[in-house]
């Protein structure tokens, strides 16, 4: 197998042809760009992967945190418009002020 990691995340790439990105914000040689979630509003961010699919990959987004308080609400976020390149995440907050959450994917497929 191989890996690697650049702005965009790290890769695993498998000899049967199964490739797994992965990217977080917030942490060392974890990619870059945050997020300013602002509260009972949509928020867009398009994201590029580490490394090409040859077909689109399964996409699954990881809320790690947010910094918020005793507030009530909660963040949603939710992968958009899946390429072989990249996608966009659109999330959506409940919250009664905006926010910053770190936050991650997690994306598998095949690697050409």
């Amino acid at each position: 197998f191989s890996s690697g990691s650049n702005d965009n995340g790290s890769w695993v790439k498998y000899p049967d042809g199964t490739m797994i990105c992965y990217w977080q914000s917030g942490v060392p040689g974890g990619g870059t760009g945050g997020v300013s979630v602002k509260a009972n509003a949509v928020t867009t961010i398009n994201l590029t992967f580490p490394e090409t699919f040859s077909s689109e990959p399964v996409v699954m987004p990881i809320l790690m945190s947010g910094s918020s308080s005793a507030t009530i609400g909660y963040i949603v976020a939710c992968p958009w418009y899946v390429t072989t390149t990249g996608f966009q995440v659109r999330f959506y907050s409940k919250d009664t002020s905006n926010r910053e959450p770190n936050y991650g994917y997690m994306a598998i497929g095949r690697w050409k």
